[in-house]
């Protein structure tokens, strides 16, 4: 009886990191912008929970970009196919906010004012046909 118990105690979170694992796609941010920039992904435009305080301790799931650099974003759904579909339109977000302007506000300010300087909508085909490479430049 013990085994049984801890076996359904241990299966979900196995199985939860195997569909981690299992979804190996991963969205490359390339900043070629001469400044800092920090992004996000959601599945509508709705950039902020109302009943969330963002204190820029709290923030999460960010990630920031040097100036000429590239980043990996390593925070993942499960499925990246399951969340596009379940985005408003079929079609994930992913915002761009400047490091100036979070160095000046604060998360809690930029995200209530939407002080967005890019954004950008996605469909799978749209994710295959740029290899999951976001290109964002001072001309965006």
């Amino acid at each position: 009886m013990r085994k049984v118990i801890i076996l359904l105690i241990i299966v979900p979170f196995l199985n939860s990191c195997l569909d981690k694992a299992l979804e190996t796609r991963k969205i490359i941010i390339i900043n070629n912008s001469s400044k800092p920039i920090y992004c996000f992904i959601s599945q509508n435009d709705s950039i902020r929970t109302p009943y969330v305080f963002y204190a820029d301790s709290v923030i999460d799931h960010y990630y920031k970009v040097g100036a000429k650099k590239t980043v990996l974003l390593d925070e993942r759904p499960r499925s990246w196919d399951n969340y596009i579909r379940n985005s408003e339109n079929g079609k994930m977000r992913i915002f761009i906010v400047s490091n100036d302007s979070i160095v000046k506000f604060g998360w809690h300010e930029v995200l209530m004012h939407n002080n967005i300087i890019k954004s950008f909508k996605f469909d799978l085909n749209d994710l295959k046909n740029c290899d999951w490479q976001i290109v964002f430049d001072d001309n965006n």
